[in-house]
């Protein structure tokens, strides 16, 4: 069951091929340019590299969100026409309990999962023993901080902290409590190889997205939007036709 898998929730643009549980070829590019030039090339590559063609395919995985909301929908567009064109599954893998997955083997060890959110929050999903103990939610950095150094000192145990925000923040700026963890820059980021792993068991449960209708999960509005209810104090609770008619 050949999965092809996308991850673009971050800056990080990454691409696999997994084999039932088995990573078989992997590509991955930070800093480089927007999603929108390099996912297409990059999918071409792997399939090269792995000596494969799109035709092989038996699913596309994607990372669905929270994290950035234009590389949600670069990622999800190019997923839902290739699943659309090669009539294969869908899968909509959450982004934090992929990244997540990174550390499921360590027993007891508590993983918080962020996304940058702006404005000094984060999202946040909190999970241990392959289980989410927490559902993903908007909460301050400094919260989020807090409350992974009471888990550390109550659990005598590591608390891992992954994500983009941890890596440009925390890993940086911040004098974190004792037992708090950021895994260096190569374990911190997504990555697609858990995408492919979290969506093959995804499918052998049954959880297909609908191609149709799938959507990112935002969990909270873009700052666009945010914006236009400052300056339009008048249309909110009007919906989005009111917002079109605006010149």
């Amino acid at each position: 069951m050949l999965i092809l898998a996308i991850e673009t929730a971050t800056k990080v643009s990454s691409v696999a091929l997994s084999d039932g549980n088995k990573i078989v070829a992997a590509l991955t590019m930070e800093n480089g340019p927007e999603h929108s030039a390099t996912l297409v090339p990059n999918i071409g590559k792997l399939l090269e590299m792995a000596g494969k063609t799109r035709k092989d395919l038996n699913a596309v995985a994607v990372s669905v969100g929270p994290g950035s909301f234009t590389g949600l929908r670069i990622g999800l567009a190019t997923a839902k026409g290739l699943a659309y064109a090669l009539n294969i599954p869908l899968i909509a893998v959450p982004t934090l309990k992929a990244l997540a997955a990174r550390f499921y083997d360590l027993s007891g060890v508590t993983v918080f999962s962020f996304a940058d959110a702006q404005k000094k929050n984060a999202y946040c999903g909190i999970y241990r023993d392959r289980e989410e103990i927490q559902p993903v939610k908007v909460i301050p950095l400094e919260t989020i901080v807090k409350m992974a150094g009471e888990i550390a000192k109550e659990k005598k145990q590591p608390v891992i902290v992954l994500g983009d925000i941890a890596e440009k923040k925390l890993s940086r700026d911040e004098v974190l409590p004792d037992g708090v963890v950021v895994p260096g820059r190569g374990q911190v980021m997504p990555r697609a190889d858990e995408v492919a792993l979290l969506g093959a068991a995804m499918l052998e449960a049954g959880e297909v997205a609908d191609t149709m209708t799938a959507e990112p999960w935002y969990l909270r509005r873009s700052e666009a939007e945010e914006l236009w209810d400052i300056r339009h104090p008048e249309m909110i609770g009007q919906g989005d036709d009111a917002k079109c008619e605006m010149k």
